[in-house]
């Protein structure tokens, strides 16, 4: 690129001073027209273009005290520069109170949904633990000693569809119990404060007897269920033989829709089954060849 002027056009000597501006440099004679000179005149030059610098030329009013204007001007870009640094904070706070509230928003209603599920839940283990209890009511259950708050979790135990059949309190390996007969399964229910719920089951039709036996005050039960006993201490006497009269009558009615009796088909004889085969060749079904092969192969021929 010639050492040429960017505003004049005009050669710049090597010894010539030269202002240097954004996009271009300018001589001396050009700086001198515009008010231009010295340290600051070169600082000035910096922050404007050649355009700028023919400006205030053809202007005719160059600068009178280019330290000033040089002052001014870099204030005047400080001042823009903070301004737009505090929009840019500004916008930024904005953007952050936006996303505050959105998340409080989503957080508002995701609580209010836990707690409308909570709510709902509350309901249907209450709505079914008075089902449990009509069905402790309709099936004559008087014993529950120590047993409440394994009562109260049994909405989450049974199944829909399950229906209690009897129950009473006893104590299997020291710990107190409540013990349920239900259409489908026998249970022994321990609720802790330390391990939360603890329960053992046997299906009904794993149930191989059931024995009690009467003390003066309390009672017993066994349940053999394979090579497995499993005894029941702690039982009142009253309601030993009634729950283990419930587990026999569960465990018949349980068992019996599984034994269908299957009824033999009676056999055809061979004369019936050649007069159907002989029906279906009259009717076009079978070709005469048909009926003959089944006719060989029904009399071994």
């Amino acid at each position: 690129m010639a050492n040429t002027c960017s505003i004049c056009g005009n050669k710049i000597k090597a010894l010539e001073p030269t202002f240097r501006t954004s996009d271009g440099k300018i001589d001396q004679q050009c700086a001198l027209k515009a008010g231009i000179k010295g340290g600051a005149g070169i600082d000035y030059c910096h922050f404007h273009t050649v355009q700028d610098i023919r400006d205030i030329i053809e202007s005719g009013s160059p600068i009178t005290d280019i330290k000033a204007e040089l002052k001014k001007e870099k204030e005047q870009q400080k001042a823009k520069a903070n301004q737009e640094k505090a929009e840019q904070k500004k916008r930024a706070k904005h953007v952050k109170a936006k996303q505050k509230e959105i998340t409080n928003e989503a957080r508002s209603k995701q609580k209010k949904m836990l707690n409308e599920a909570k709510v709902k839940q509350k309901e249907t283990t209450e709505k079914k633990l008075a089902i449990i209890q009509d069905q402790f009511k309709a099936a004559g259950v008087s014993n529950l000693f120590g047993t409440k708050k394994e009562v109260v979790a049994l909405p989450g135990i049974l199944a829909d569809n399950e229906v209690v059949k009897y129950a009473t309190s006893g104590t299997v390996n020291g710990n107190t119990v409540l013990m349920l007969c239900t259409d489908m399964r026998v249970l022994f229910i321990d609720k802790g404060l330390m391990y939360g719920i603890r329960f053992t089951e046997i299906p009904l039709d794993m149930v191989n007897s059931v024995n009690y036996q009467k003390g003066l005050i309390l009672g017993s039960i066994s349940i053999v269920n394979g090579a497995v006993i499993t005894q029941i201490n702690s039982v009142t006497k009253e309601t030993a033989p009634i729950m283990a009269d419930a587990i026999k009558k569960a465990r018949n009615e349980f068992i019996k829709p599984q034994q269908t009796v299957t009824q033999a088909t009676p056999q055809k004889s061979t004369a019936d089954e050649l007069r159907e085969f002989k029906s279906l060749m009259d009717d076009g079904i079978l070709t005469q060849e048909e009926f003959t092969l089944k006719k060989k192969q029904l009399l071994g021929l």
